[in-house]
């Protein structure tokens, strides 16, 4: 849970992998599709937020503290996987 106080426009948050008491989701299933993705902040209110990747739409979903895991560090959005550098060698010949 983030309390909405927490939250600015811009911030990327990670949406919880799964309900639970006071998100608030919708009955039909239609927030679902969220569930563990990691989306943008687009507004704040004092009890719920307006994600960017909804904002376009003409009816957006009211995204509750408890459904919002945690604030996403830049740290979290680096692909986690290990990187081992060309050497010198192949590395120069892209310039020649």
């Amino acid at each position: 849970m983030v309390p909405m106080s927490d939250l600015r426009r811009g911030m990327k948050v990670k949406i919880v992998d799964h309900w639970g008491p006071g998100c608030h989701q919708n009955p039909d299933g239609l927030m679902d599709r969220w569930l563990g993705k990691v989306v943008t902040i687009w507004g704040v209110c004092d009890s719920y937020a307006i994600i960017e990747e909804e904002a376009d739409k003409p009816i957006g979903f009211a995204w509750s503290p408890n459904t919002i895991d945690h604030i996403v560090t830049d740290d979290e959005l680096l692909p986690d996987t290990d990187f081992d550098a060309a050497p010198d060698e192949t590395f120069a010949t892209l310039f020649s």
